[in-house]
């Protein structure tokens, strides 16, 4: 069933693939946000930094070769993270396994993606609802190709949906479960890839399980994934600051410039991107100023430039932090969070 399920051939129309976007890697994400999760409820999490770099994680956290086999390992790799230092290179002969052990409730997988500009091949991500390593109950929920050739991102379940591919940027995974309501729904990027059943939209006839995860190779280049989670929606979720810090500099007409950054975590220590951080800013001439910026994906930092020509004390307090489904929850003695600069 395996060989089966894993060599779909899918026949596309070749679509016009986004202008990919340049990033260096080896910078935080804001791994999960939104209403529909909560990091404070985590029942897995995997960001692969616990362990030595360049080393086969068979048999590590969990992780073992499709089968129990030794043969089918990945790598950890520092070329890219999205949680430095590490994430794990699939390629080639990688067919790498996590199982679990869920049979209800309503849950949401995460993990970030990247796949460099001279990917080549198909590479799979999969989730079983059954799973064993003599391969007598496997039984497929998750197909999701990642076709080279067209440059792009196809479901092989019944419900089919295809994607333009994104490389050189990392890119979010998050598939919706819902055990009790036998429903799933996948999600590349922020866009809607498909939604179905769990235990009929790929093998069919499945059972309402979490068995595994499955990242298959399937002989390609690599492809590189972070900061895993599985997590159950239920409290809301906490956001703190993380650090609020200022660097000055001289703008062309001699004007000193005062660059602050506030940046944003939830109850996990992971970066919050979109979260509305309204700050009140007191520049040495005097006044404060009220200010909202949003918070980046990969970094879960706000960016506040002020100019002056006056030398003194430089004031940001952040007064609130905004997102759907978060709470701002500051730290004692921190209402507002202020911090202070000189020059």
């Amino acid at each position: 069933m395996k060989t089966l399920l894993k060599l779909v051939v899918v026949v596309l129309v070749a679509l016009t693939l986004a202008a990919p976007v340049s990033a260096k890697t080896a910078v935080p994400t804001a791994g999960i946000a939104g209403p529909q999760v909560a990091p404070n409820l985590v029942d897995w999490y995997e960001n692969w930094d616990s362990y030595p770099t360049d080393t086969s994680v068979h048999g590590l956290g969990g992780w073992k070769g499709w089968a129990n086999s030794p043969a089918a390992t990945a790598y950890t790799r520092d070329e890219y993270s999205v949680s430095a230092p590490n994430s794990i290179e699939i390629m080639v002969d990688s067919d790498l396994v996590h199982e679990y052990a869920i049979d209800s409730g309503v849950w949401t997988y995460t993990a970030w993606q990247y796949i460099p500009t001279n990917f080549s091949g198909e590479s799979y991500f999969i989730m079983l609802n059954q799973y064993d390593d003599a391969g007598m109950t496997n039984n497929w929920s998750v197909q999701v190709d990642f076709m080279s050739a067209t440059n792009s991102v196809v479901n092989t379940g019944v419900s089919g949906g295809t994607l333009p591919m994104i490389k050189d940027q990392w890119v979010e995974l998050r598939l919706e479960i819902d055990l009790d309501a036998n429903t799933q729904a996948f999600y590349y990027g922020g866009a809607l890839l498909y939604s179905g059943t769990w235990t009929d939209e790929v093998s069919g006839g499945g059972i309402t399980s979490i068995a595994c995860v499955d990242l298959f190779a399937n002989g390609a280049t690599p492809v590189y994934y972070d900061d895993f989670s599985l997590v159950e929606p239920g409290a809301q979720e906490t956001m703190h600051i993380g650090d609020i810090s200022g660097t000055f500099h001289s703008d062309p007409y001699g004007r000193t410039m005062l660059l602050m950054w506030v940046t944003v975590h939830n109850a996990n220590h992971l970066p919050l991107g979109e979260v509305a951080v309204d700050a009140t800013i007191t520049p040495p001439q005097g006044g404060a100023y009220a200010r909202t910026r949003i918070t980046k994906a990969l970094t879960g930092a706000a960016r506040f430039p002020w100019g002056s020509g006056t030398a003194g004390t430089w004031q940001l307090c952040v007064d609130n932090l905004t997102l759907a489904g978060f709470v701002y929850q500051p730290a004692d003695n921190d209402v507002p969070a202020c911090a202070q600069w000189f020059n």
